[in-house]
């Protein structure tokens, strides 16, 4: 039977009206999802050709062989290649999306706007001679220390990396145009270590007479190349064209917008750190001055500079308690199985026992910006080992120098640097994330929540009782709380600023109780990162107000491991978007 619309009673039409319209909606959303997730492998497929050395570390080894290309015309198509995107990602709605792929979309549009940004503005290309170092190790130890493919297979795209390494720094060098000198000392010692290290190669890897005879004359050539760009830097045009370090408040407070993905700015940022700031201090004194009284008379208050003092005299009686110099990585070890055996009997969330972690002595080519970190597989791998790379002290410093070093790294803050870096804060957080499915989360994995949710379990851990409610414990872990808030000060002070090495260093030593050693290595960090500094104090402020959400929202039915586990679940995404998936 024929339909006539026009013949129907005006309640069918509107009826009728109103299911044709929920089914053209329903129809339009599902191509908008359609659209979004064609664009988005589109992308991914873009991303890992043009950036081959992060395919292979993120774990996506369709290019192994490749290390990508640096020259001008280069970048310039890989410019206009974003914009294309961005153009595409402007004509899908993400309200038509489902609530993951509208996280997904936000994320991928903030990442290449970014990507934009540091291209057009920050350019470093044109000034970082760090850049070889990065890429050309992280080209070849991705290959080297995981054990993603056989050895075979491995060792086919490393003699092909080989082969283009002299093409890659040749491309790196022809762009720089000037350098801040810290960036070229920096390259300078890590392009040293670099070279040792690949002379090394023949002993890592596994082949035939023939490859080895092949891969033998390309590291010869590579290293060449490597001591070709270090006497450069060390006597070419670089020594006349410096360039200022700091990126400036402009370009700082744009390149915030896109490093730190919370919603404060850095004026509330810069306030919110250093009234915290006070705040600390002042609950270190409490717990300290019981400690002190022990030994000491009652002090007589005369500045703030005697209430420091106090605590300043506490913490120097527990940075007394170390390791010898040679024991610095072998004390980190014993760490670990402490750390595991707290989590598991206090249900502090569920473990993964099958997945390998190494703690080691930094490489030298990583040394040099941080005194610890965390060498993950990417995020696409499984079941490969984590590296925990501890800076061992150097062997040219001083008895002096290597005594600051080791009282920074007391007894006590070697657990809390594990806490941090390993159990339960980077590698149960990343061992998480990989079972999360998106590749656009595991690509643009967050900061400020990466870096937040390791602080967060510094202080976490030791509010559940690790090291017994030892006040000494909670002292140390709140001068770490300082560090992240002096960091964000810092930050900002020196990049949006002109905040000169004495006072950072001041500040760190006087305000931060840290040791003179850590003080000179973060102000060297400092002036080679902008704004990821400030990700480890706004990542905890949000970690801990995400925390005290859920508990009002949950009440007596708060379970501690229930939460840890939703946040990790979710891969490493912005902490504004976790609150809406878990609340």
């Amino acid at each position: 039977m024929h339909l006539n619309f026009f013949s129907l009673p005006l309640l069918s039409k509107r009826i009728f009206l109103a299911l044709s319209l929920s089914l053209l909606i329903a129809g339009c959303a599902r191509n908008q999802i359609t659209e979004f997730n064609k664009l988005s492998d589109a992308f991914i497929k873009w991303y890992f050709k043009t950036y081959p050395v992060i395919a292979t570390q993120t774990g996506y080894h369709s290019h192994d062989g490749e290390f990508g290309r640096y020259d001008k015309v280069s970048e310039a198509e890989q410019l206009a290649d974003l914009k294309r995107f961005n153009i595409e990602l402007s004509q899908i709605d993400p309200s038509n999306l489902p609530d993951r792929d509208r996280i997904d979309y936000q994320i991928l549009s903030h990442s290449i706007n970014g990507m934009i940004f540091d291209m057009v503005n920050i350019a470093p290309l044109q000034w970082s001679p760090l850049m070889v170092p990065s890429i050309v190790s992280g080209g070849i130890y991705s290959l080297i220390e995981r054990e993603f493919a056989p050895m075979d297979d491995r060792v086919r795209s490393l003699e092909s990396r080989l082969t283009q390494i002299p093409r890659v720094i040749a491309e790196l060098q022809a762009r720089l145009e000037k350098a801040p000198e810290i960036y070229v000392s920096t390259a300078i010692n890590q392009i040293e270590g670099l070279i040792g290290s690949m002379a090394g190669i023949p002993l890592e890897i596994r082949t035939d007479n023939a490859t080895f005879d092949r891969i033998e004359t390309k590291i010869q050539a590579a290293i060449n190349s490597l001591k070709q760009y270090r006497d450069w830097l060390q006597n070419g045009p670089l020594k006349a064209q410096h360039r200022d370090f700091r990126l400036g408040k402009p370009l700082y407070y744009e390149k915030f917008k896109y490093t730190v993905t919370e919603s404060m700015t850095p004026e509330v940022l810069l306030k919110t750190a250093q009234t915290s700031l006070i705040v600390t201090q002042n609950e270190m004194f409490n717990l300290a001055l019981p400690i002190y009284l022990t030994k000491n008379d009652e002090p007589v208050w005369v500045s703030r500079s005697d209430t420091l003092n106090v605590v300043r005299w506490v913490l120097d009686k527990i940075a007394s308690q170390h390791v010898r110099r040679d024991k610095v990585v072998e004390n980190t070890r014993r760490t670990i199985d402490q750390l595991s055996q707290f989590i598991k009997s206090h249900h502090i969330l569920t473990l993964d026992d099958a997945l390998p972690l190494v703690i080691r002595e930094m490489p030298a080519y990583m040394q040099g910006v941080s005194i610890a970190n965390l060498d993950a597989p990417g995020a696409l791998e499984r079941n490969l080992t984590v590296y925990f790379n501890v800076s061992a002290v150097p062997e040219d410093w001083s008895d002096s120098q290597a005594e600051s070093f080791l009282r920074e790294y007391n007894d006590i803050s070697v657990n809390l640097l594990s806490i941090h870096e390993a159990l339960p804060g980077h590698f149960v957080q990343l061992s998480y994330a990989q079972k999360e499915p998106s590749v656009i989360r595991a690509i643009f994995g967050d900061g400020s929540m990466i870096e937040g949710w390791a602080h967060y379990a510094e202080g976490m851990m030791i509010t559940e009782g690790f090291g017994n409610h030892n006040p000494e414990y909670e002292l140390v872990q709140k001068k770490w709380a300082l560090r992240s808030m002096i960091n964000a000060i810092i930050d900002q002070k020196i990049h949006a600023g002109t905040m000169t090495r004495q006072e950072a260093v001041t500040l760190m030593i006087e305000q931060g109780f840290q040791e003179s050693a850590e003080a000179e290595g973060k102000w060297v960090r400092a002036q080679l990162t902008y704004c990821q500094l400030s990700t480890y104090f706004i990542g905890t402020l949000e970690m801990w107000k995400l925390r005290q959400d859920y508990e009002d929202m949950k009440g007596r039915y708060f379970n501690l491991a229930e939460f840890h586990e939703s946040v990790l679940s979710l891969g490493s995404i912005p902490i504004r978007y976790i609150k809406k998936e878990i609340m």
